[in-house]
């Protein structure tokens, strides 16, 4: 990189570190200064890690395997760093800010070969910083700062691959592909983009290279869970997340009511607009749609993820497409000035209030996404991370069945049986086959003797209201608001267990943060 390119990477580095310890420091006073991930289900790929660290075996318990991640490369690199350094919590964050100047170095990499100039190349790697977003992502503790880095490597391995079909690159090309979709199942999105703008270029064996490389993890890893007994894709695709019909619907019937109920965020679908408006005015101005592999890439992967796929709270399962919609169009604005000439005063106007909409959209992105993630940690601290403390000092080594798994299964022995499906394989099935009820699920835990549930009340209604038949001990309030997801509660199998719950969580209360509510259930037996 000569000195000249490194302009913007010094500018976007800058960026982050100013707004990473902003968030930090409003995160760990939330936390009360410990080091608390902004979701769960990184404890789940965490918990996974250690069980593979210290028994070899994939899954949260060390009794047996179990395909709750859709990350396999992720949980595998958490668990060869805790072979070497031990189990430490820190672990996600450090390889997660190793991450991100990496990434960022490949952006002006990019954004150098398409020979952007310093000044439009220092605000496009700045805007990544912000839109994608890269600080919270570090504090969300799960593979999305590594997954967006190898999908950049195939982004600018594409890049360079139409411009000179080097044997080389293609090598680098075949591994960052395989990286990517390794690191989230996604990445085939971005793979299926890369070949597709390979295929406009007439670069036929590197699409071939493409292609094989996206199969391969995928294959690999399904194979291996239907070898163990699992569904072929990962638990935690074949229950959230995704468009996966149900046994009683087809796919296209999935897809189209997908597409109804969409909910994609306001920023990304401006940026997809924007993204094909470009295209045309490039178009209409004499370029080619093969001279902007980015916007190919980007509007091919945005196409399949709002076909197969969801978005989350916390901005993380379309971040990799914020990144490729920002590189795609900070690259193809270099395009535009000869542009502007043939498509004249009309498609300025329509350009530059097309554009003053998309940064309007996603200046409110920046500013949710960054408040969000310091509110997520607060509420895993004072729920997640408190049952985990209480699990671990009162129920160690015995089975309890719960909603939210991760940090229990990562902080304490006891053996979780998740009634959300992602590592309890008859949960995961008769969800599939629209048989979970509350004649299945207690059938299942009377068989395995589980003698509590905490679970939310919310997420069993109807005909899953499985605790009619258990008897409520207690109920912590952790956030204000009334969301779901803000209380929690406590349920005993018989009287003797509803007594020992109550007596441990009382001998608990003593140690809970203030800001958290113990409500005693009416229960005669459970009541002070």
């Amino acid at each position: 990189m000569t000195p000249f390119s490194r302009r913007p990477l010094a500018a976007a580095l800058l960026l982050f570190l100013i707004v990473f310890a902003a968030v930090s420091w409003l995160l760990l006073r939330t936390t009360q200064d410990q080091l608390v991930y902004a979701l769960d289900d990184a404890y789940i790929h965490m918990a996974m890690a250690h069980t593979l660290a210290e028994h070899g075996v994939w899954g949260i318990n060390a009794t047996g395997f179990a395909s709750a991640s859709s990350s396999p490369l992720w949980t595998a690199s958490l668990a060869l760093v805790y072979r070497v350094v031990g189990t430490r919590d820190a672990v996600p964050l450090v390889l997660n800010l190793v991450a991100v100047p990496l990434s960022l170095a490949v952006v002006t990499a990019i954004l150098q070969e398409r020979q952007v100039p310093p000044a439009r190349a220092s605000a496009v790697a700045c805007a990544t910083v912000l839109c994608t977003p890269m600080a919270p992502l570090v504090w969300i503790g799960m593979e999305h700062s590594l997954n967006n880095l190898f999908v950049l490597l195939t982004l600018w391995g594409t890049v360079r691959l139409t411009a000179a079909d080097a044997q080389r690159t293609l090598v680098w090309f075949f591994a960052s592909v395989l990286l990517a979709c390794a690191t989230r199942f996604e990445g085939v999105f971005v793979a299926g983009g890369c070949v597709c703008a390979l295929l406009l270029s007439r670069r036929y064996r590197a699409a071939l290279v493409g292609a094989c490389a996206a199969a391969a993890p995928v294959v690999g890893f399904g194979v291996w869970n239907l070898l163990h007994g699992w569904f072929f894709l990962p638990a935690s695709i074949m229950m959230k997340q995704t468009v996966l019909p149900s046994v009683h619907e087809s796919w296209t019937h999935a897809v189209i009511q997908g597409v109804i109920h969409l909910s994609a965020p306001p920023a990304f679908v401006a940026l997809v607009l924007f993204a094909i408006l470009l295209l045309v005015l490039i178009s209409r101005a004499g370029g080619r749609l093969c001279e902007q592999p980015g916007l190919v890439v980007f509007l091919f992967a945005a196409t399949l993820h709002l076909l197969l796929a969801r978005f989350g709270y916390l901005y993380r399962y379309e971040s990799y497409l914020m990144l490729l919609g920002v590189v795609g169009v900070g690259a193809a604005l270099n395009d535009m000035p000869s542009g502007w000439t043939v498509v004249q005063r009309k498609g300025q106007v329509l350009g530059a209030a097309a554009l003053a909409a998309v940064v309007t959209l996603l200046v409110g992105r920046v500013l949710e996404s960054h408040t969000a993630v310091v509110t997520t940690a607060g509420h895993v601290f004072r729920q997640q991370r408190q049952i985990a403390r209480f699990v671990g000092e009162h129920y160690e080594g015995e089975r309890i069945a719960m909603n939210d798994i991760g940090a229990v299964s990562y902080y304490t022995q006891a053996e979780v049986l998740d009634l959300a499906g992602l590592a309890s394989l008859p949960v995961a099935r008769a969800r599939r086959q629209d048989t979970f009820d509350a004649s299945f699920i207690n059938g299942w835990l009377d068989d395995a003797d589980v003698r509590i549930a905490i679970v939310y009340d919310a997420w069993f209604r109807g005909r899953q209201r499985f605790v009619r038949s258990w008897i409520p001990v207690a109920t912590w309030v952790t956030d204000e608001g009334g969301a779901e997801e803000s209380t929690v509660n406590f349920y005993a199998r018989d009287e003797e267990d509803a007594r020992s719950l109550l007596a441990r969580l009382e001998a608990f209360r003593r140690d809970m943060p203030p800001s958290i509510v113990m409500v005693l259930a009416g229960h005669a037996d459970a009541r002070r």
